[in-house]
């Protein structure tokens, strides 16, 4: 009986390579999402050397902005340990609510004000929902979802979903705005 023991042991303490990298990949899933991606690009560069341009890597980085700010902003909530859903419609409620009172009564308001009552916008409905999840003792996935879909619906209704064909020149500049620029070997601006 003692031997079948002593061998158990000593099996689970010298696991083969595969099942030390299956329990590495169970402590920590971003190691996969890391080899994942790393596969993919060998792959892609494998088919296409091209890929690995800088003007192509230009592109990538500027069609992934939006994202990327999005990504951050969860990156803080995940962080903090909570998890928020609603984001996207604050997102969508604030930019939109704020574009709409420049454009209709403050046209001349400087970008630097805009972007401080954005964020002002963003984390008054962020107190919102830790407020509500601290007051209904619920879990912050339940408020958040129900928080996104009255922002949503408030916006659907009130504020409407009309396009901006003429956003104020501070607005317009600063969606122009360029953060870097690359020149491309057959003289394109990037």
């Amino acid at each position: 009986m003692t031997e079948i023991a002593s061998a158990s042991v000593a099996d689970k303490g010298q696991g083969g390579i595969g099942s030390r990298l299956w329990d590495l990949l169970g402590r920590r899933p971003e190691i996969f999402t890391l080899l994942l991606i790393i596969v993919t690009c060998l792959v892609v560069i494998g088919a296409n050397p091209d890929f690995l341009q800088m003007s192509n890597i230009v592109d990538i980085l500027r069609a992934s902005v939006v994202r990327g700010l999005f990504a951050m902003g969860v990156l803080v909530v995940l962080a903090s340990g909570g998890i928020d859903v609603s984001f996207t419609a604050i997102a969508a409620f604030v930019m939109y609510a704020l574009t709409m009172l420049v454009t209709n009564w403050f046209p001349e308001m400087p970008m630097t004000i805009i972007l401080i009552l954005a964020a002002l916008g963003g984390a008054a409905f962020g107190a919102l929902n830790g407020l509500l999840v601290q007051k209904l003792q619920a879990p912050s996935l339940i408020v958040t979802i129900g928080t996104q879909y009255v922002i949503r619906s408030f916006l659907l209704t009130f504020v409407g979903t009309a396009l901006f064909m003429n956003i104020p020149a501070a607005m317009d500049a600063f969606g122009k705005a360029s953060l870097f620029t690359h020149h491309a070997s057959n003289g394109v601006v990037s």
